[in-house]
């Protein structure tokens, strides 16, 4: 991935000339260089076929792992709404269940965005997911999983 990042920082510098991202593309070119001194190995280039072709596996597998936790958070998230019902909301336990309903979406929107932004077509994973496309226990993702 330090492959993918180094040709994101590249694009960043011909279009904006930052001088950050300067410094950031030596390190990351510093460091791609000592990797391929102590493996003897050569780097891939952006177009060549075996670094698209392991890039799509990597975000694939990425993909998946994200809709993992995202799947056990809307599990998480299900059985606490079921425990809010039970309390009335004044009560210690109806407080702190809401509090920690918060924190479980937080996550989820974070595992969302996380998601959404590795943007690779992977065939049969959505490309994009929304909050109330997984907020639910029959979601897309209990379907993928099936």
């Amino acid at each position: 991935m330090n492959l993918e990042k180094l040709f994101s920082h590249r694009a960043k510098i011909d279009l904006y000339g930052e001088n950050q991202a300067e410094k950031e593309v030596k390190r990351l070119e510093a460091s791609l260089l000592k990797i391929e001194k102590k493996y003897k190995i050569q780097s891939w280039d952006q177009k060549c076929e075996d670094y698209t072709q392991f890039l799509k596996q990597a975000n694939k597998q990425q993909k998946i792992k994200l809709l993992a936790s995202l799947k056990q958070l809307v599990v998480e998230r299900c059985f606490l709404l079921s425990l809010v019902k039970r309390y009335a909301k004044g009560q210690a336990v109806a407080i702190r269940l809401n509090r920690q309903l918060k924190r479980v979406g937080k996550n989820m929107t974070k595992a969302l965005n996380q998601y959404n932004g590795i943007g690779e077509h992977t065939g049969q994973l959505p490309d994009l997911l929304e909050f109330n496309d997984i907020k639910s226990s029959d979601c897309i993702i209990s379907s993928i999983f099936c």
